[in-house]
């Protein structure tokens, strides 16, 4: 047992290592090749380095989940749907300098990379269920880094006025409601109570998807930036993420007030 845990760990500080330097060293070529200014390298070299610390550190306490759901078998490395889901969630802190410096960094070295992180939404957790990868991590690295892209996304939008103020505090308010109730719920009942539903991952989709044609509308492309058409996006993500507010307003309620013999796995 020791030594599957002293695995799962090393296996968790590579990993980190190996994303953390990935989005050092891309992030550097871009900021050097664009000529961004060298206070804001040397402010993502901080942020960065303090983030994927805390991500180790928070993985590290979560180790116990590192197994496949089907044969109960500890992980002895990282597989791809996993791989998917820690390459979005490493890649929070570059999201935000990248949105940072869009003034400075032309939109073809912005936008591959934003969509790259927002595809690995789409592969992780279909991957993991057509290759029998289905892991305890894979589903809690899945929504985080979900939920962390968007907190840092929203927050920035919001600053530059490229979405709502109503909007914004819908994201905010659904946000906190499934962060705090979730790591609520994991501490009181562990993690078969954590549910994840049709609406939360439709209303992440949605807002995704909202962020990205919001992009499109800032750079001014043709047609798919049209303003119009990213309004009614807004309003069509807006009431999708109010469904899945009161959807996991519901859920939680249930899962707090459930007998411990009804616990459901997910």
């Amino acid at each position: 047992m020791m030594k599957n845990k002293y695995t799962i760990v090393k296996t968790i500080l590579s990993s980190i290592s190996n994303f953390f330097l990935f989005q050092v060293t891309y992030y550097t070529t871009i900021s050097l090749f664009f000529k961004v200014k060298l206070s804001r390298l040397y402010l993502f070299f901080i942020v960065t380095l303090l983030y994927h610390g805390l991500l180790f550190l928070s993985l590290t306490i979560l180790k116990k989940e590192f197994y496949l759901e089907s044969t109960k078998e500890p992980l002895k490395k990282i597989n791809l749907p996993i791989f998917l889901s820690f390459t979005r969630l490493s890649s929070v802190p570059t999201v935000l300098f990248l949105l940072l410096s869009i003034r400075e960094i032309p939109l073809l070295a912005v936008i591959p990379f934003i969509c790259l992180v927002f595809l690995t939404d789409l592969f992780d957790g279909f991957l993991a269920r057509k290759m029998n990868q289905t892991t305890r991590i894979g589903r809690i690295m899945d929504s985080s880094g979900d939920y962390f892209n968007i907190i840092v996304i929203s927050i920035l939008f919001h600053i530059y006025h490229l979405i709502p103020a109503w909007f914004f505090i819908l994201i905010f308010l659904r946000l906190a409601i499934q962060g705090v109730g979730s790591i609520i719920l994991y501490l009181r009942r562990g993690y078969p109570s954590l549910k994840v539903s049709f609406l939360g991952k439709s209303s992440v989709f949605a807002t995704m998807s909202l962020y990205s044609f919001t992009l499109l509308k800032y750079w001014r492309v043709p047609v798919l930036g049209n303003s119009t058409f990213v309004k009614v996006l807004e309003y069509i993500a807006g009431f999708i993420v109010v469904l899945s507010l009161f959807d996991k307003l519901l859920s939680l309620t249930r899962s707090f007030f459930m007998p411990a013999g009804k616990k459901k796995e997910t």
